[in-house]
């Protein structure tokens, strides 16, 4: 029999952990000594000591040491580690990913460019969507647009989606008759109306900004080289989409627009 000290220096287990360990039941002493509460271990526990240190370095938790060790068979433990390695190795593909994303985040930082932190990629899922398409001649005219869409929801007497969603998409812009092919968006509840189309689900990347439209514009070489440099590929046309617009808000610089560039 070993008492709690030199049971300690054997294992490697402190004596503030094997009192832990006895608490949660993990690993309990052969015999407590009532009349002075001192603990003592059999020298056949050492073996089981080991186990658990082996586990804990392996990255498991407590619970799931208490698990394996009391409550499996050989295989499910073998089982169990294979699942394990598949995440460590999951993990040190996140991490890579991780430091990727931070060396090529500081290198715009270091050409303040601070647009890089608002950079993401994410899913924009499939949505039913009312749409309004017509031709411009500068910007500020989208709004015609939105009011002619606005009408036309009015008209056919069809729901907002909510959160509503706003989107304008820029299909083709004419250099020599300063004509901009635009469509606008607004997520619906889908009734049936032939007039509501489905979007497709994508993946896109982004840059979320807040401030006046007019500087939209220089964002564009930021998003398309991080898109670059993050080896994604452009797959279609970009689109705004209006997170806080002159419905929410009448300051300009308080509007906050999201650039979205579907990717693959």
């Amino acid at each position: 029999m070993l008492k709690i000290g030199e049971f300690s220096k054997l294992s490697g287990i402190s004596i503030f952990m094997l009192r832990h360990y006895d608490e949660i039941n993990l690993l309990k002493p052969t015999f407590i000594d009532l009349n002075n509460s001192y603990r003592f271990y059999s020298e056949s526990q050492l073996v089981e000591a080991r186990k658990i240190m082996v586990l804990k370095e392996l990255g498991y938790s407590l619970d799931e040491v208490s698990s394996i060790i009391k409550s499996m068979s050989f295989d499910e433990i073998k089982e169990r580690i294979r699942i394990k390695l598949e995440a460590k190795k999951q993990e040190i593909k996140t991490i890579e990913n991780q430091i990727s994303t931070l060396m090529l985040t500081f290198d715009e930082i270091k050409k303040n460019d601070l647009n890089a932190l608002d950079f993401i990629v994410k899913e924009i899922p499939e949505m039913a969507v009312l749409s309004y398409r017509g031709i411009i001649h500068e910007y500020q005219e989208e709004g015609r647009l939105w009011e002619k869409l606005g009408q036309l929801i009015k008209n056919e007497g069809i729901k907002i989606g909510l959160p509503p969603i706003y989107i304008a998409i820029t299909h083709n812009y004419n250099f020599d008759k300063h004509e901009m092919d635009v469509e606008v968006q607004t997520m619906v509840i889908n009734n049936n109306n032939p007039l509501i189309n489905k979007t497709v689900k994508m993946k896109v990347a982004s840059i979320v900004f807040r401030g006046e439209y007019s500087q939209l514009e220089s964002l564009y070489p930021t998003i398309y080289q991080l898109i670059k440099k993050k080896n994604y590929a452009v797959n279609g046309k970009s689109f705004l989409m209006y997170l806080k617009s002159p419905n929410d808000e009448s300051n300009a610089k308080e509007f906050i627009t999201e650039i979205c560039v579907p990717i693959k």
